[in-house]
């Protein structure tokens, strides 16, 4: 991820580096994720970065400080997989076991049909503003009317046990779906 100031952002299994000045610096515990496993990293519309970790919760990092997120703030659980922020300016999350919204400093779970399963790997944001949500059976979209979400299952007949990792859109607007 690249920040507005040119610098990159790499989130690995070993904790977030960030590349500058042609060297790279790390963040401890101190001042930062410390060693915590960083699954993804976007950037909001104030500039804020954001960071989904295994066991650590949400990163938010601003005006040069970190702020962690965790189940006291709302998570159901630490493990978070993916995040963005739809066209609307609201940020979402996907953890292993619900998706979940970030509004007034603090985290409400958003309810999503019950029969996508699995952790929430991966969620994509459509050029509608659907978000389509991945799953181990299939994937959900949500959309929100009159300001409720409402969302729907699209289950992907396979035998045997998958995931699915990838989610992209092509210039007809037809979903493609990757496992």
């Amino acid at each position: 991820m690249q920040d507005r100031e040119d610098n990159i952002w790499i989130g690995s299994h070993s904790g977030l580096f960030r590349f500058k000045d042609n060297s790279f610096s790390t963040f401890d515990k101190i001042n930062g994720p410390g060693n915590a496993f960083i699954f993804q990293i976007f950037r909001d519309n104030k500039d804020d970065l954001w960071m989904t970790s295994e066991n650590n919760g949400i990163y938010k990092y601003s005006q040069g400080y970190f702020k962690r997120y965790g189940i006291s703030d709302g998570l159901t659980t630490n493990s978070v997989k993916s995040g963005l922020q739809d066209k609307e300016g609201r940020l979402i999350f996907g953890t292993t076991e619900d998706i979940t919204q970030f509004k007034n400093d603090r985290f409400y779970t958003i309810p999503i049909t019950p029969e996508l399963k699995g952790s929430r790997e991966v969620i994509f944001l459509a050029s509608d503003n659907r978000l389509w949500i991945a799953g181990n059976n299939g994937v959900a979209s949500l959309i929100w009317k009159n300001n409720k979400p409402e969302s729907k299952f699209y289950p992907i007949n396979f035998k045997g046990e998958f995931q699915v990792y990838g989610l992209c859109e092509d210039e007809n607007h037809n979903i493609y779906i990757g496992t």
